[in-house]
């Protein structure tokens, strides 16, 4: 949990520099690459939370799994 709650950490502050360098130079590119990458450490956090209900469930159905 820990490992995966730096990675997203850290790619919030990518997304966040990145969209700042995007206001600084007004380039599209940066923009839409903060954005990718917000999202991106979005999805990292669902799939995660997913997992975790998957193997919370399996373990109430299989206790010794």
């Amino acid at each position: 949990m820990a490992v995966i709650l730096a990675v997203v950490l850290l790619m919030l502050s990518w997304a966040i520099h990145l969209l700042q360098e995007a206001m600084t130079r007004r380039e599209f590119s940066f923009w839409l690459a903060g954005v990718l990458v917000a999202v991106a450490s979005a999805a990292t956090v669902y799939v995660y939370l997913m997992i975790h209900n998957c193997l919370s469930q399996l373990n109430q159905l299989h206790p010794g799994f």
